[in-house]
């Protein structure tokens, strides 16, 4: 089916809808389950011609898996099985059949009624408190990442972190949106710079001006500053075309506030 909503399966509610022309991802919540449900839809994103475009762009340009609704599918499923074998928390996948109002590829997934991160931030009056957030995403940040060096595995780096892709249960940082990946050769120094940066640049524009003591606090918490430094150094001073090819890009369309500059500011930190 194109738009699920227009013809809900029993017992689902629509969590997030897709495009009226039947493109993007949409959720459906199945709260009567045990343990609730969600199923997600995974649809093309574009265009027929652009989600093209895309798909020669991932996996020729930037050595990351297919766009495709089935490659992300395949991405997200084989990423949840590898972080949940190697003990990081992610939303759980479930193995059953669809129902039939339902076209493949789409996944069931344990539902998380917790606080997304990026809400905890923002509703969370304490400052204390929001910093020590922040202290411990980084350092369960930098454990997978340390694994990931350890395996040689990009798959354990997230393509495309952000405040508003972690749930906050306890003390415990419930990642999800796994479907966007790195290819199996892809450089796990790079990966995990980039990720590094895109998290710092969602935390930079979600807190605005007062960004710079959550850029401490992640420091703080980030527990291997070997690793961090070297990361911002590949960062801003890497060698290769394909690195000075990210750090130009990434200035001429993001001026203020980019990953290369969050990688700036995150040298600075860890210098003074």
């Amino acid at each position: 089916m194109n738009r699920p909503e227009a013809n809900l399966p029993a017992g689902a509610e629509l969590l997030q809808a897709s495009r009226y022309d039947g493109t993007s991802n949409a959720l459906l919540f199945f709260p009567n389950e045990n343990p609730p449900l969600v199923l997600k839809l995974y649809r093309v994103r574009r265009s027929r011609r652009r989600e093209g475009l895309r798909q020669f762009s991932n996996r020729f340009i930037e050595r990351k898996r297919g766009a495709s609704p089935t490659d992300r599918y395949q991405t997200e499923k084989e990423g949840l099985v590898l972080w949940l074998r190697e003990g990081f928390p992610v939303v759980e996948p479930v193995e059953r059949p669809l129902p039939p109002e339902v076209d493949p590829p789409a996944m069931w997934l344990v539902y998380c009624p917790a606080p997304l991160l990026s809400d905890r931030l923002r509703e969370e009056a304490d400052e204390e408190t929001r910093l020590a957030l922040i202290r411990g995403y980084a350092r369960e940040l930098c454990r997978r990442q340390l694994r990931a060096f350890e395996l040689d595995e990009p798959l354990l780096l997230q393509e495309h972190p952000a405040l508003d892709h972690v749930f906050v249960d306890g003390d415990r940082f419930i990642t999800f949106d796994l479907e966007n990946g790195f290819l199996p050769d892809y450089s796990v120094l790079e990966a995990a710079t980039q990720e590094v940066a895109g998290f710092l640049r969602t935390l930079a524009r979600q807190m605005g001006p007062d960004y710079p003591p959550f850029l401490r606090a992640f420091v703080e918490g980030y527990t291997d500053q070997e690793l961090l430094a070297r990361l911002a150094q590949h960062a801003v001073h890497g060698q290769g075309t394909f690195r000075a090819i990210k750090r130009w890009h990434d200035r001429r369309k993001r001026p203020t506030l980019g990953k290369t500059m969050m990688m700036e500011a995150l040298l600075r930190v860890l210098d003074s």
